[in-house]
């Protein structure tokens, strides 16, 4: 009985093996919880560029011919048309990824002519999520409406959005630039 009693006290793990054992789980839990939270901000980037795509495409389409007289002028919707020529898509498409579905778009016009990645405004963020469009007449102003008139005609449109993990704005430019 006496080896029993000294086979049963010396069984079991000790303090350093449990701990070891405990931080050990700890490091690959964080490593798992760390790849699921950049799996998620990698699929919002996805959705959100695909988004954009689709916004890119919809405009594109919209790129439609008027008749001025004997001229025939092409124009992209205007900041003032834009939520109408997107609108057949759904407000899931323009609308960020995160965003409330209350919310009725994230797509919202430029208020300037900077064609940059850091200067247009508003310029789309992690907290100000949203699609920008931009499009512009021949002399690189703003275009509000779409016209036949080609000193007025939108010729041309920039499409910025916000990549979350390389925490950057990207641009889609139209293919008539």
């Amino acid at each position: 009985m006496g080896v029993l009693k000294q086979r049963d006290l010396n069984s079991g793990f000790t303090i350093v093996e449990l701990t070891v054992v405990i931080i050990l789980i700890g490091i690959l839990t964080s490593i798992a919880v760390l790849n699921v939270l950049n799996s998620t901000v990698v699929a919002r980037d996805a959705e959100r560029e695909e988004d954009a795509k689709a916004l890119a495409r919809q405009f594109e389409a919209a790129f439609e011919e008027t008749t001025s007289g004997s001229d025939t002028i092409a124009s992209y919707p205007g900041t003032t048309e834009a939520a109408a020529a997107v609108a057949e898509l759904g407000p899931s498409t323009s609308r960020a990824p995160g965003v409330a579905d209350t919310a009725a778009t994230s797509l919202t016009a430029a208020t300037n002519t900077v064609q940059t990645v850091a200067g247009v405004l508003p310029l789309p963020s992690k907290t100000n999520d949203k699609y920008v469009y931009q499009p512009l007449k021949q002399d690189n102003t703003l275009c509000t409406v779409a016209s036949s008139d080609p000193s007025l005609a939108c010729l041309k449109f920039n499409l910025f959005y916000y990549n979350e993990n390389t925490n950057t704005v990207k641009k889609i430019a139209s293919k008539q630039q």
